[in-house]
Formats: structure tokens, sequence, C-alpha cells
């Protein structure tokens, strides 16, 4: 695939940092061009680079674009080297407040292309504590929601807006719990429907704060029904 014309560049560049606005001011139009040059054309790199840049209606200082510029480096060789696309696709991640890395971090616990269903997701962020007030009165949800867009907003996660739209659910082999010293321990479970059948007994987990057993059969055996019996006993859920 062919990188993006000079002036194709600009225009994905410009309507992702000034969606509301003819074009880009001209204080920002020298140090946008230099930007573009390390971008090498590659639409990944562009938008990538132009959502650490945008920052919701308000457009970032130039001084930060200047030190964004000379944290690139070189940029995009001709060949488009890998290492260098992974130091622009590195600004996406170390340019978020820590709130959102940790939001984002969280997300690492759902197999590759899952659907995630955005309520649900929030509310686990709430009950394991990422935030603890609300601001000026805000309810802890409308917070966290506020987060989940802001991920969007940087290209950070993907939305998806009708099922038609939905990535492939992957079907992953499910692997045994092991290697972990002390399961009573243990505060945060997830369990997916393909791990199900391994689930271990919730009276093992002492302090667990948040269960998440969505889209799992438990009525399928008895045994499963048996694992569940400790449910009750669990008085540290949020």
């Amino acid at each position: 695939m062919k990188p993006l014309s000079t002036d194709d560049s600009r225009r994905l560049f410009h309507q992702r940092i000034f969606p509301d606005k003819s074009g880009c001011p001209n204080e920002f139009e020298q140090v946008s061009k230099d930007i573009l040059k390390k971008c090498g054309g590659v639409p990944l790199a562009i938008i990538t680079i132009a959502s650490a840049l945008a920052s919701g209606q308000h457009v970032k200082p130039k001084r930060e674009w200047d030190v964004l510029l000379q944290s690139l480096g070189s940029g995009l060789t001709e060949d488009n080297s890998l290492e260098e696309m992974r130091r622009i696709l590195s600004f996406s991640y170390y340019n978020l407040p820590s709130h959102l890395k940790t939001c984002l971090l969280y997300l690492c616990i759902y197999p590759e292309d899952s659907t995630i269903f955005r309520d649900r997701l929030i509310r686990k962020w709430v009950a394991e504590g990422f935030v603890h007030h609300g601001d000026q009165g805000t309810s802890l949800f409308l917070v966290r929601l506020n987060y989940f867009n802001q991920l969007i907003n940087r290209s950070m996660i993907q939305p998806i807006y009708d099922e038609l739209g939905q990535n492939k659910m992957e079907d992953h082999q499910a692997k045994p719990l092991t290697n972990i010293m002390s399961m009573s321990r243990v505060r945060s479970i997830t369990i997916f429907p393909p791990a199900v059948s391994i689930m271990p007994s919730l009276s093992m987990f002492e302090v667990l704060r948040v269960l998440d057993l969505s889209h799992c059969n438990l009525g399928e055996s008895s045994s499963l029904q048996l694992n569940l019996k400790g449910v009750g006993h669990l008085i540290h859920l949020r």
C-alpha cells in the first residue's frame, strides 16, 4: 500500500485535530509540516500523532507540539522500518495521563479481538477502585464514562455501534490456573466461557472484590454449581 500524498496526509492530520475549523492556524503550519514529514505518509502514524495532540475542543499549546516533534527523532525511513513505527506508536501510550494508563492496561484481561461492553467495563473500573470520587458531585460511573470516551478520542480503543460491525470472538483454549502462590489473595476474577469448566471454587478467594461471570452458563453441570457455593461468603465483593 502506497503512502498518502502530502495533501492527503495534511487533510487526515488536520481533520483529527481541528474538526470544527476550516484549517490549521498559521502558528502551527510549520511544525505541522515537520511532524508529517516524520510520519512518512503512513496513516497509522499520522492518526497516532494527531490523537496525541488532539485535546477535546481545545488545541494543545504549540510548545507541546515542538516537544513531540523533537521526540520523534529521524522519523520513518523510506522502507517504513518497524523500529521507527514502534517509536511513534509508543507516544499513544506514554502521552496518556496515569489514570487512563491504568484503565487501558486493564483491557489486557480480555482475549484478543473480544467485543467489550462499555457499561460492564466501566462498572468493573469503579469496582476495582480506579476512581475514588466524582468531581464536583459527579457520579463514579460518569467520571469513568468520560475516561472511556477519552480513550476513544485518542484512538486507543475502537468503538462499535452496531452488531453488524463487531469483531470476531476468538475461541481461546482454556488453561488451568497455575503458578498462583496464594489464591486467597486474589482480588479480581473475570471468567470467560471457554474457561468456566476449570473455574475453581469461589470459597478459595477470601478477599475477592470483583467477580465477572458474564455469558458463562453456570447450570451446565453440578460441579459448576458446587463451585459457586462460596459466593455468599465473599464479603468484600463490590
